[in-house]
């Protein structure tokens, strides 16, 4: 296992294994920022962060123009992106309980392969 130097001390550590690479590594993440993945990728490909942030950015813009066109992203062994649409509805204010109308929205939803499953449980 590899520890690129993040924090172990909270109750939200978990270890990961970097799916996909030929070269599959476990590192320890913790609430991790843009920054910090960015350089654990990039530690663990051998790219530069620069390349690396490209590529991460490069995937995100990937899912979201998926999503937009109502196609489903998959990374075999990882999991699927999808356009999760939720209908308009009527909720309730909690401090008043007057009914609040809430507008029809379109969101990402990610579904884990078995093997990230597998690897979580």
């Amino acid at each position: 296992m590899l520890d690129f130097g993040f924090p172990t001390e909270s109750n939200d550590t978990d270890v990961v294994r970097l799916c996909g690479h030929p070269n599959a590594q476990e590192i320890i993440m913790a609430n991790l920022s843009k920054s910090d993945t960015v350089s654990a990728v990039a530690d663990a490909t051998n790219l530069t962060k620069a390349q690396a942030e490209a590529a991460i950015d490069a995937f995100c813009a990937a899912c979201v123009s998926a999503a937009g066109n109502d196609d489903k992203l998959s990374w075999p062994g990882f999991g699927s992106f999808q356009a999760s649409h939720r209908a308009a509805r009527t909720g309730r204010n909690p401090r008043t309980g007057e009914p609040v109308d809430i507008a029809a929205s379109t969101g990402l939803k990610f579904t884990a392969a078995k093997a990230v499953k597998d690897a979580l449980n």
